[in-house]
């Protein structure tokens, strides 16, 4: 973004943003139309080539690499067209703002830390919202200032407004952090342009971007370290080698340790075995391959795609499952009735073999 050398990073830019589709559909898209548009507008069309030669090169690549793997059309089903049916279906509220939470920690029920984290929460759903809108439309109707730093100023916040999409549909502190980040650029931005005319009002606005930064991420900062000190108290290092140095809880250390070492005593190496409902780590950690395309079965949201994974489920002649009897449910669907055929199906060709805790280790059973 720094004048004529904004050129030279173009390419980069643009291989990046291909390589990014494959992981994340939305920042991929909030990317090419702010970056495309930016380029557009400052009239660099070389670089603005440069960027849309580099995102096709990556993306056909992946696009070959996924072609000989495992096919494009169960990529699309399940990481695009399934995922956001799913993330459709569990749509979450945004944070709202609990004063019954401030309540409870003046009365000493529950640490300051959680009140402040729900400030936060509330915090981040707005301040970006206003603080994009608001820069989009400062960016378009004033006339102060050079049209490079205007441009600069609009990319970004356009980029994190639709980078704020997927974040108020999918409210979780993941979607959240993703889409405040342009933000902490675009107030630097703001920052840098007021400290270079130094008027009366430049305190008051480092003042006020330095309180709200502070809002936004130190309550999560402080309630991350003391959930990291205590949780080294209780995790400990498994002996699943494919877990490598992770700490885990011992209640899930111990349970991926017992079902490693079971699968391992009960299937061959490359023998598919299938983990029911959830749980798609399951198939790395153990070593066994998936009977299904479907990393996680609650991906099969269409009655088409759960027809199709049935199909492959009795093509693959699997001969064990393991049920989770914990996560029966989704977003309050009984997972018998949001997965109605795949359910079906397992109960009825594979039978209880050993229990132990909430799994139900079932065996295929034999043709008549």
């Amino acid at each position: 973004m720094k004048g004529e050398n904004s050129r030279d990073f173009a390419l980069l830019a643009g291989l990046a943003s291909g390589l990014v589709f494959w992981i994340t559909q939305e920042a991929t898209l909030a990317v090419l139309v702010s970056g495309s548009l930016w380029f557009f507008y400052a009239r660099r069309f070389e670089g603005l080539r440069k960027f849309g030669l580099g995102f096709l090169l990556l993306f056909a690549t992946g696009w070959v690499a996924i072609s000989g793997y495992s096919g494009v059309r169960p990529f699309v089903e399940c990481a695009l067209i399934g995922i956001s049916q799913l993330v459709s279906a569990e749509r979450l509220s945004l944070p709202t703002f609990r004063p019954d939470v401030w309540q409870q920690a003046l009365h000493h029920e529950i640490p300051w830390v959680v009140a402040w984290e729900s400030l936060s929460d509330f915090l981040s759903g707005w301040v970006p919202l206003v603080s994009y809108v608001f820069a989009l439309t400062a960016a378009w109707l004033l006339k102060k200032g050079s049209l490079h730093r205007r441009h600069e100023i609009a990319a970004i916040a356009l980029f994190g407004l639709l980078m704020l999409l997927p974040a108020w549909g999918r409210s979780d502190r993941w979607h959240i952090f993703i889409s405040i980040s342009p933000l902490f650029l675009l107030w630097g931005l703001v920052a840098d342009w007021e400290s270079e005319s130094r008027t009366h009002r430049t305190p008051w606005i480092f003042l006020i971007l330095g309180t709200l930064s502070a809002l936004l991420t130190v309550p999560h900062a402080l309630a991350r370290t003391q959930k990291d000190r205590a949780a080294k108290l209780l995790s400990r290092r498994t002996t699943v080698s494919r877990a490598g140095a992770a700490q885990l809880p011992y209640p899930q250390a111990n349970a991926y340790e017992f079902m490693v070492e079971w699968i391992s005593g009960h299937t061959r190496p490359e023998e598919p075995v299938l983990y029911y409902p959830y749980n798609g780590a399951f198939y790395f950690l153990a070593d066994r391959p998936n009977p299904s395309r479907f990393p996680i079965l609650a991906y099969a949201v269409r009655p088409s795609q759960q027809a199709d994974v049935v199909r492959e489920l009795d093509d693959a002649h699997f001969k064990w499952v393991i049920f989770d009897q914990e996560n029966t449910a989704f977003d309050g669907k009984p997972i018998a009735e949001f997965l109605g055929p795949i359910d079906v199906y397992l109960r009825t060709h594979f039978i209880s073999q050993e229990k132990h805790g909430p799994l139900d280790f079932r065996k295929r059973m034999r043709s008549p």
